[in-house]
């Protein structure tokens, strides 16, 4: 996975194997509709159980759309202990949660973006 950060918005575009299991190869998040980003734990983080469309691995992987109507998540996550949580606001996905190298930084860096005038 791989993530750009624009002030315009942010690009996480999967690998050639993550793709397959997320049934969907990139995300555009417009920077504006960006309410915070966060490093958790893993444990703190709950994913709806509703799976539309996705792949879910208990223990293994998360990867795609989950939950419905307002509470509708992505996720690519494979199994680390630690994630980056985008919460978003006015968009067709209400949180990102993603398995990054660097949560923290890159969860510092894409909220110094949004607070760029």
């Amino acid at each position: 996975m791989k993530i750009d950060v624009t002030p315009s918005q942010i690009t996480v575009t999967l690998s050639v194997f993550e793709t397959p299991f997320a049934m969907k190869h990139r995300l555009e998040i417009p920077t504006e509709n960006i309410a915070s980003a966060t490093a958790v734990d893993r444990s703190e983080v709950h994913r709806p159980l509703v799976r539309a469309p996705g792949t879910y691995l208990p223990g293994l992987l998360s990867y795609g759309s989950f939950g419905v109507g307002d509470g509708r998540e992505f996720w690519a996550v494979p199994g680390r202990p630690r994630l980056l949580v985008i919460e978003i606001e006015g968009w067709h996905y209400s949180r990102a949660v993603l398995a990054v190298p660097d949560p923290d930084q890159v969860a510092g860096t894409i909220n110094a973006t949004r607070h760029t005038p």
